[in-house]
């Protein structure tokens, strides 16, 4: 009869959901805020994650509004030197495009997975014992080992990490003592080998070990992206390198080119991340994008592959460095303001590979559509012809 009355008054999962999800809306449209769009889009993408991913993803929104909205207008330092990369030193519009879009740090950092074995630090405590680390791409500690007495063994349990960190059955979600969440990673013989970071909510914990289990297998899924103020590059001297500017045959410049820096943004996001490389997704953020940006400023949006984004990062952080000293070199600044733009003007976007389809299969899901499509190979046994 207890369980019978304990099961009447405690909700279901379906139940929280649906009460957290609408309490947050409520509070949301005090600030005159909605996630009607992008609630649709995170159910249209993924139905079974949506409701608990959503309920994060307002949380972070509100909980960072007061920085959202009071440096919504806001740039960054960018003579801050200690404040370069990995870093929040960031636009205040690229504070709020994040949250506003799901995207979990708004951080400047790499947006490229580095090579796995470049993640791991191995030091020696104070007691002596060999230990390591595993940073993620903002530099910041995710996993900790256990102490080992020698340098040796502490290689072997890096090993063990690739290689069970690579499988989902080896990581053993744990609560601490103080409500937050953390996992293990455990080998075959049930020791463990690694314990992450303790996270705030569950869904953190999860994508943090959805994130790891894909840097192990060698892929990359950071979601965030870059932006450029065009006004930063203009130029400080007679030598530097100009933006490009469209001029016709007759010297006469383009309609609304006439000026590549003033009022003028750009932003460099990676194509290959889960969500980024769905159109319906790529439709929402550009249209986010444009709405959140002031009217004045024009918005250029670049989905670039990883040999472009690593071009960029390299150009930009090493530019970010110098532009940011006292009294920059002018030689020096003026060669990697050249190598910024050069590379910026390589950028093209990357877009979901499609197919053609004859008459006898529609294609519907995977239709090609003008300047959102890479055309991919016709398939003839797929449709049917010999």
């Amino acid at each position: 009869h207890f369980v019978k009355n304990l099961d009447r008054i405690t909700e279901d999962l379906d139940t929280f959901h649906d009460r957290r999800n609408r309490f947050l809306d409520h509070v949301m449209s005090r600030f005159a805020e909605q996630f009607s769009d992008y609630a649709l889009l995170m159910y249209h993408i993924n139905k079974k994650k949506a409701p608990t991913e959503l309920i994060d993803d307002k949380i972070a929104f509100l909980s960072d509004y007061p920085i959202i909205s009071s440096e919504r207008g806001k740039a960054f330092n960018y003579k801050n030197e200690a404040e370069i990369w990995n870093t929040n030193n960031v636009a205040g519009l690229k504070k709020r495009l994040s949250r506003l879009l799901g995207i979990d740090s708004y951080s400047r950092k790499h947006l490229y997975c580095q090579p796995v074995d470049d993640c791991f630090e191995v030091f020696k405590d104070i007691a002596g014992q060999w230990r390591f680390h595993l940073k993620n791409n903002e530099g910041k500690v995710v996993l900790k080992s256990e102490g080992y007495t020698t340098k040796q063994m502490c290689k072997k349990g890096i090993n063990s990490v690739k290689l069970h960190g690579q499988e989902l059955k080896f990581y053993f979600p744990k609560t601490s003592v103080d409500g937050r969440f953390f996992f293990n990673i455990k080998s075959n013989n049930g020791e463990i080998v690694a314990t992450s970071i303790l996270y705030n909510s569950k869904t953190l914990r999860d994508r943090a070990i959805q994130q790891l289990i894909s840097i192990f297998k060698g892929e990359c899924n950071v979601e965030g992206f870059h932006l450029v103020e065009h006004l930063l590059l203009r130029p400080q001297t007679e030598n530097d390198k100009l933006m490009e500017v469209c001029v016709d045959v007759d010297c006469d410049s383009c309609p609304g080119n006439i000026d590549p820096y003033s009022f003028r943004i750009t932003l460099i996001v990676p194509y290959w991340p889960a969500r980024f490389d769905n159109m319906a997704f790529r439709r929402f953020f550009e249209k986010t994008v444009r709405l959140e940006t002031p009217a004045h400023i024009h918005a250029k949006i670049c989905w670039a592959d990883e040999k472009d984004i690593i071009a960029f990062e390299d150009a930009y952080k090493t530019w970010l460095e110098e532009n940011a000293k006292h009294i920059p070199n002018p030689t020096a600044l003026s060669l990697k303001l050249k190598k910024l733009i050069a590379v910026m003007n390589e950028i093209r976007s990357v877009y979901p590979v499609t197919t053609l389809h004859d008459c006898l299969d529609g294609g519907e899901e995977n239709a090609v559509v003008l300047n959102n499509s890479i055309l991919g190979t016709f398939n003839p046994e797929k449709n049917g012809n010999d």
